[in-house]
């Protein structure tokens, strides 16, 4: 899989939006999230690396075998790997994610002065009964199932308030805010209302007197090369801060673990309930 000429070759709808004038690694924890949520016809690298002991994330490895989940399984077999404690899994992939970096030509996403950050979007937007303007006031849970409205993964969507914390959580030499995500998660197919909640982040950075450059459109999710190169690229790079899902929070944990750069940490204002999302580790 050669990412690099993917990358370079493929026609990437990116919009550059520039501010006028006026204008204890040991402490890391995977999300866990209920097994059957897991659809192995699915390209879904989280998943498959979280469940990789269960016939789900098994079967998405034998389905996408030159992808990264199957690189990793194959090295799970060869190796007899029966752990399953967080830790230990996701050193374990973080690790072979770096040397997949080592032996290939991997292009981080932007540079020393640029902050990347992993937008989870689609259907955790658009298939939610509530509207972007509430979404943009308060996190709200996904899967409106009572057993799982307390559980911190449950919380895709950040708020405003979320975003409105970086600036002030990252070094100064920072002026262009990278954002990455892609509309039709899920087969999400509401693009709209994924584009509003889209345009509040721009303008809070444009605000605040950023570069924005934006690298958020429909893409195929069982693209292998498309996913796996955009993980890599994003785990290379020296900033990166993710907001909710599984594929975030492994490129955080690699990005760390791998020493590409450093721990972002933010804090959501509070759940639908008023309990303090600062509780649920986001």
């Amino acid at each position: 899989m050669n990412l690099r000429k993917y990358r370079s070759s493929i026609l990437h709808i990116i919009i550059f939006v520039f501010l006028p004038l006026c204008g204890s690694v040991c402490g890391i924890e995977i999300d866990d999230a209920p097994i059957d949520n897991v659809t192995n016809s699915m390209y879904r690298l989280a998943d498959c690396i979280k469940f990789y002991r269960s016939e789900n994330g098994r079967a998405v490895a034998r389905n996408f075998p030159k992808s990264l989940c199957g690189y990793f399984h194959q090295w799970v077999k060869a190796n007899a790997f029966q752990k399953y404690r967080r830790h230990d899994i996701t050193k374990a992939f973080c690790a072979r994610a770096k040397e997949y970096v080592d032996s290939h030509s991997i292009t981080p996403l932007g540079d020393i002065n640029t902050l990347v950050i992993h937008l989870r979007l689609g259907d955790v937007v658009s298939d939610t009964s509530v509207t972007v303007t509430e979404l943009w006031s308060r996190p709200m849970p996904f899967y409106n199932v009572s057993k799982w409205i307390g559980f911190r993964w449950n919380y895709y969507v950040r708020s405003g308030y979320f975003f409105g914390q970086i600036p002030e959580g990252i070094p100064p030499n920072i002026r262009t805010i990278h954002l990455v995500g892609n509309i039709a998660h899920a087969s999400s197919v509401n693009v709209t209302k994924n584009l509003e909640y889209l345009n509040k982040i721009i303008d809070l950075f444009l605000s605040r007197q950023y570069n924005v450059k934006v690298e958020v459109f429909p893409k195929d999710s069982n693209n292998v090369e498309v996913v796996d190169s955009d993980f890599l690229a994003m785990m290379t790079s020296s900033h990166f801060v993710r907001t909710g899902g599984g594929f975030g929070s492994f490129v955080q944990h690699c990005n760390i673990l791998n020493g590409y750069g450093k721990k972002y940490e933010f804090t959501d204002c509070c759940t639908a309930s008023g309990k303090a999302l600062a509780e649920l580790k986001v």
